[in-house]
């Protein structure tokens, strides 16, 4: 009877972690078979603006091998519209105990985005007198940071009752 030697990852729901959401999926960790040694267990993620991990490392002992231990996982919310991103949680063992030294074992989540492209404008603008010179001013905000440069050109839709006096394009 020979006994694998491997990290044993367990999630109870699918890994999936949404931005914005202070949820997180638990992956249990345990090992498939007794180790003679303890092992350690380094644990990082291969895009750490998706995801995040409440432990860096854990470790078992040849009598608490096979009692679970928690890993949380959950999203970082990078407010940049990058579509939906899959990335790794990599888990590698060490130890004395030749069977287990080296293994690693990799979870794939994905990060499902939250934000959205677009813009918010507001205006102390109001109703105005023909011909009386007034002004209003005009506030614009992007809604979730760029990936590169965004232009919006700013006009009048009837030029003949309002103009443009400032910037015809605004560059964020």
């Amino acid at each position: 009877d020979i006994d694998t030697a491997e990290l044993v990852a367990s999630l109870g729901v699918s890994p999936i972690v949404k931005e914005g959401n202070s949820d997180f999926v638990t992956v249990s960790l345990s090992l498939s078979s007794k180790p003679t040694k303890n092992v350690s267990v380094a644990i990082s993620v291969t895009d750490d603006s998706e995801i995040k991990i409440n432990k860096k490392s854990l470790s078992f002992t040849p009598e608490h091998w096979d009692m679970p231990q928690d890993l949380l996982v959950s999203s970082v919310d990078d407010s940049i519209v990058d579509g939906d991103i899959k990335s790794k949680v990599v888990m590698t063992m060490s130890s004395s105990d030749k069977n287990f030294d080296g293994g690693v074992r990799e979870v794939e989540f994905t990060t499902v985005d939250n934000d959205v492209a677009g813009m918010i404008v507001s205006s102390n603008a109001a109703s105005f007198p023909e011909n009386s010179g007034a002004t209003a001013s005009m506030t614009v905000v992007l809604q979730a940071q760029p990936t590169a440069d965004v232009t919006i050109n700013v006009s009048s839709s009837d030029a003949t009752e309002i103009s443009v006096t400032s910037a015809a394009s605004l560059t964020f």
